[in-house]
């Protein structure tokens, strides 16, 4: 702060720094000295985000890691969500050429060519969305850190999602769905779900408790889930819904307690067989030993072999989180949302 030599009025200097995080200086000139000094209290009290932020010299893949070990825990996601942002970070991210980079050199277009690599390697748009969304807390974490300047993904934004064309399943072939799963031990778990749009998460998380025979009511109170959350073991457990929309109370038809009647004839007759072996869960759709199936078992115990309707080669999903599950790997996907029965359709 000095009197300018010469002139009337007073200048002061101001240390900045600018979108590189360089440091710069600013000159700015006052009528009065008073003025002048008033200026400089109020850059002194904002002096801490005047701090320099240098964009970091350490790779993408070390933030990476770090946002792994660090951040990743910090987020209020499903558990099911975690596992997919660390699956995709170490398969597609760490590993990758761009992971090699300085943070400071990552630009927009490095971004886009990472991302249409990913591409051309086979990746769902939906996928490559999701990897969009992990960088992004990637950076965010640098940027906390105020070892980035600027988040670059603001000039490259994600792909945009492809919708397919859905059309509404028959009742004929919904008939025929049914038919090839009635020898499953999963035949009532699949007609619930059809009867009441269930999600194949929500129908194994279903309790005995959630079930009012008397008031006719099914309460949706949470969903099944894998999770091997921060230890390598995996492990079952029920979590909230998919969407707050999800947690709701059903008014379920006769037939729906019908069904539910033979299943709990069904699992009494499975607690005999497995005699000490049984591990009451309370569920409505356990094992054949009483514990939560997973998602790999309800789907191998479901549907055996290819059945067809028409000119469509059937079989039978339901909605996930991650990816569509198959009954039968290719053809025709049932899915169960809401209240309405929906089929992405692929004929031969």
């Amino acid at each position: 702060m000095r009197k300018k030599p010469g002139r009337k009025g007073w200048e002061g200097r101001f240390p900045a720094f600018d979108e590189y995080g360089l440091r710069i200086y600013r000159w700015e000139y006052f009528p009065s000295e008073q003025a002048a000094r008033k200026a400089a209290l109020k850059w002194e009290s904002e002096s801490e985000l005047q701090q320099p932020v240098l964009s970091s010299k350490k790779s993408v893949g070390w933030w990476a890691e770090l946002w792994l070990k660090d951040g990743l825990a910090l987020l209020e996601i499903r558990a099911s969500t975690v596992d997919l942002y660390r699956t995709l970070a170490e398969q597609h991210v760490v590993t990758s050429r761009f992971a090699k980079i300085p943070l400071r050199d990552v630009t927009p277009y490095r971004i886009k060519v990472f991302l249409t690599e990913l591409k051309g390697k086979g990746l769902a748009v939906s996928t490559i969305r999701t990897i969009h969304t992990v960088l992004n807390h990637i950076f965010g974490i640098a940027i906390d850190k105020r070892e980035l300047v600027n988040n670059p993904l603001r000039d490259a934004p994600r792909p945009k999602e492809t919708k397919k064309e859905q059309v509404r399943l028959l009742p004929e072939e919904i008939s025929a769905i049914l038919g090839a799963a009635k020898s499953s031990r999963f035949f009532y778990a699949i007609v619930f779900m059809v009867l009441l749009g269930l999600r194949r998460g929500e129908a194994l998380a279903m309790h005995w408790h959630d079930v009012d025979f008397n008031g006719g009511k099914i309460h949706v109170r949470g969903t099944l889930e894998r999770s091997r959350g921060f230890e390598e073991k995996a492990s079952l457990k029920i979590g909230p819904p998919k969407t707050v929309n999800a947690l709701r109370t059903i008014t379920a038809s006769d037939a729906v307690f019908v069904v539910l009647r033979k299943a709990k004839a069904q699992q009494a007759e499975e607690r005999l067989r497995a005699g000490s072996l049984w591990e009451d869960e309370g569920l409505v759709f356990p094992t054949s030993y009483g514990k939560s199936a997973t998602q790999e078992i309800f789907i191998e115990q479901s549907v055996e072999r290819p059945k067809f309707v028409g000119s469509w080669k059937v079989g039978l999903t339901f909605f996930d989180t991650v990816q569509s599950a198959k009954f039968l790997r290719e053809g025709i996907f049932l899915i169960t949302s809401s209240a309405e029965l929906w089929v992405t359709a692929r004929s031969q």
